[in-house]
C-alpha cells in the first residue's frame, strides 16, 4: 500500500494471476489503463531568509538564483538539494548554516574536496572556527563551528572513496572513528554528494543515518540523486527522514517505483516504474532541482562527439574474448547475481575493457598530438585505468591526478595547470572528476578516454568545464573502438541515462542492463 497515492498494488503473477480475474469479476471492478499524467510544478511556500543572509556581509555574494535554495533548504530543513553541477551547491550549504546560524555543523563529503569546502567557507567567513579532520591526527578543538571530514572517517573500517558505493558490505553496528562527532550538539549536517549514502549496509550509510537523527537540519547535495535506479534512494530518503511518512513500507517503494518482482533470490528490485510520479512527489515534499542552463543563460553549449579508434592489441583482446565466450558457454545457467560465478563473468569483462583501454593508447596519442599541433587550447583527459593514464602522462610529461592525490595537492595542481604552459592534463574519472573547480577557466575541450558504467559519473566529469566561468563551446570527445566492448558499454550508459532522467528530472524511461547485454551477445556468438 503506498500512503501517498492511495492505492493497493498486487504483483501479477502466472501463480495468481486467476485469483486476481476472479476478484475483479466478483467484485465487478472496472478495468482502466491508466493515461499519462502530467504533474503539475509544485506551490513552494517558502520563507525568504535572505534579508539575514545580506545583513551579515559576507566576503562571498549569494547569486540570485542561489537564493531559492537558501530559502528551501531552511524553511523545509531535512531536504536533498539536487541542483545541477556547476550551479554552486557547496556555496548554497554554506549561505543556509550562515543565514540561519547553523552551527556547530558537520560537513561529510570526498576526502578530494575537504580544503576545498575549507577554503570557500573561509573566503565567505574568515571568523568562523574550521576543522578538517584526518586519519592519521585526533587532536581536534571540539568547540568549533565547522566540521568537515571525508565518508571514509565515519567509520573505523569503512570503504574508500575509490571503490564502488553500491557495496554489499554487511557490518553490525559499525562504531564512529571520532565518538565526538555524535556528542556534539550540532545543528545542522551536510552529506555532499548524498548518493554516496544509498547503501543502508555498508558503514558509511548506517552511520550517516545515526548522526542525522534528531538533527534539525540535514541537507543531501547531489546532482545525481540516483545513479542507476530508483531504490538508491530508500536509505537517503530515510537518513533525512522522510521515507515512511511519503512511502509507508519498504515493500509499497519498490513494487511501485522498483518494478518489483518475486524470485527465487528474493525481491529483485533493479528495475524502474512510475518515474514521473515519483519525481514529483520528491519535488513536493522534500527535493529541487534546477538545470545548469535554467539559471546560468550565458552557459556555452556543450558538443559532445564519438571518435572512433582501432586497438594496438586485437589479437590478444580476441583471446581474452574467446576466454570469455567459453566461460559463458560453460556457466550461463548458474550465474546469478551476487554469486561466485557472477564475479568470476566480471573479472573476465574488466579484462575485455582493461586490454581496450590498453590497446588505445597509440592512436590516442596520435589524436593528442594532432590536437596540440592545430591549436593553442589546453584539453582534460579522463579516464580509468592505471596502466593507460601513466603512460600519457610520461610521454607528455604532464600531471596526473588519480586516487593517490591528495585533496590539497589536487588544488595546488589545477592551480599550476591554469597557468603554466602544459596542454594535457590527465585524471582518473573519480579523482579528478568531482570537487573540482577552476578548470573551466582556462579549457573547454574534454576527452573521455575510458566509459565509466553510470551516465552520473559523466556528468560529473563533463560538469568540470561546464560550469559558471565556462568562455567557449564545450568540446566533449568519447575515445572509443567499435572493435571492443567499448560501444556495449555506451549503448548501456545511454539506456541508463533514460532512467536516472526519468526520477532526477522527471522524463519517463527504462533501462537495459549492461551486464545482460554482453551475455546475450557473446552467447549469441558462441
Amino acid at each position: 500500500y503506498c500512503p501517498n497515492s492511495k492505492e493497493g498494488m498486487i504483483p501479477s503473477t502466472l501463480q495468481n494471476n486467476n485469483s486476481i480475474q476472479s476478484i475483479i469479476s466478483n467484485f465487478s471492478f472496472e478495468q482502466i489503463k491508466k493515461k499519462d499524467v502530467v504533474f503539475p510544478e509544485p506551490e513552494y511556500n517558502i520563507i525568504d531568509f535572505i534579508p539575514k543572509l545580506k545583513e551579515l556581509n559576507l566576503g562571498l555574494e549569494c547569486r540570485p538564483y542561489q537564493e531559492f535554495a537558501v530559502n528551501y533548504m531552511l524553511t523545509y530543513k531535512r531536504v536533498i538539494n539536487g541542483d545541477d553541477m556547476g550551479i554552486g551547491k557547496t556555496l548554497e550549504a554554506i549561505f543556509a548554516c550562515e543565514a540561519a546560524n547553523l552551527f556547530p555543523v558537520i560537513i561529510v563529503t570526498l576526502s578530494s574536496v575537504k580544503e576545498h569546502w575549507k577554503r570557500l567557507w573561509q573566503q565567505a567567513n574568515p571568523n568562523r572556527k574550521i576543522e578538517v579532520l584526518y586519519a592519521e591526527k585526533n587532536d581536534y578543538n571540539w568547540s568549533s563551528d565547522v566540521f568537515i571530514l571525508n565518508y571514509n572517517l565515519l567509520g573505523k573500517n569503512d570503504v574508500t572513496e575509490n571503490e564502488k558505493t553500491d557495496d554489499n558490505k554487511k557490518v553490525s553496528n559499525p562504531k564512529f572513528r571520532f565518538p565526538e562527532l555524535v556528542k556534539i550538539k550540532k545543528k545542522c549536517i551536510v552529506y555532499d554528494e548524498f548518493h554516496f549514502c544509498k547503501s543502508g549496509s555498508s558503514i558509511r550509510g548506517q552511520l550517516a543515518l545515526k548522526l542525522a537523527k534528531k538533527t534539525e537540519y540535514v541537507f543531501g547535495l547531489t546532482g545525481t540523486p540516483i545513479l542507476n535506479r530508483p531504490s538508491e534512494l530508500i536509505h537517503p530518503l530515510t537518513i533525512i527522514d522522510r521515507f515512511k511518512e511519503l512511502f509507508g513500507t519498504w515493500k509499497s517503494f519498490v513494487y511501485r517505483y522498483c518494478d518489483a518482482e518475486k524470485t527465487e533470490h528474493g525481491i529483485n528490485r533493479k528495475g524502474s516504474s512510475n518515474e514521473k510520479e515519483l519525481n514529483h512527489i520528491l519535488k513536493s515534499n522534500c527535493y529541487f532541482r534546477r538545470e545548469k542552463r535554467e539559471v546560468l543563460k550565458d552557459l556555452p553549449d556543450i558538443q559532445k562527439s564519438i571518435l572512433n579508434v582501432e586497438i594496438s592489441n586485437l589479437k590478444e583482446y580476441r583471446a581474452a574474448e574467446v576466454n570469455l565466450i567459453e566461460y559463458l558457454r560453460l556457466n550461463y545457467s548458474i550465474i546469478k547475481s551476487e554469486s561466485a560465478k557472477m564475479a568470476e563473468f566480471l573479472v573476465l569483462r574488466n579484462v575485455l575493457r582493461q586490454l581496450s583501454s590498453k590497446g588505445k593508447i597509440n592512436e590516442i596519442i596520435e589524436l593528442i598530438d594532432n590536437f596540440i599541433e592545430s591549436t593553442d587550447r589546453k584539453l582534460v583527459i579522463f579516464g580509468i585505468y592505471t596502466e593507460a593514464l601513466d603512460k600519457l602522462a610520461s610521454h607528455y610529461k604532464s600531471y596526473l591526478v588519480d586516487g593517490s592525490v591528495p585533496g590539497e595537492l589536487k588544488s595546488l595542481i589545477i592551480d599550476d595547470f591554469k597557468i603554466n604552459g602544459d596542454r594535457v592534463l590527465f585524471g582518473n574519472i573519480q579523482a579528478l572528476g568531482t570537487g573540482t573547480d577552476g578548470l573551466q577557466e582556462v579549457c573547454s575541450d574534454l576527452w573521455i578516454v575510458d566509459l565509466p558504467e553510470r551516465p552520473g559519473d559523466i556528468d560529473q566529469v563533463i560538469g568540470r568545464v561546464d560550469r559558471s566561468g565556462a568562455k567557449r563551446n564545450i568540446d566533449v570527445n568519447f575515445i572509443l573502438s567499435n572493435q571492443t566492448i567499448d560501444l556495449l558499454l555506451w549503448e548501456s550508459i545511454e539506456s541508463k541515462r533514460i532512467v536516472t532522467n526519468a526520477v532526477n528530472r522527471g522524463i519517463e524511461g527504462k533501462v537495459i542492463d549492461f551486464n545482460e547485454m554482453i551475455i546475450y551477445k557473446y552467447l549469441k556468438m558462441s
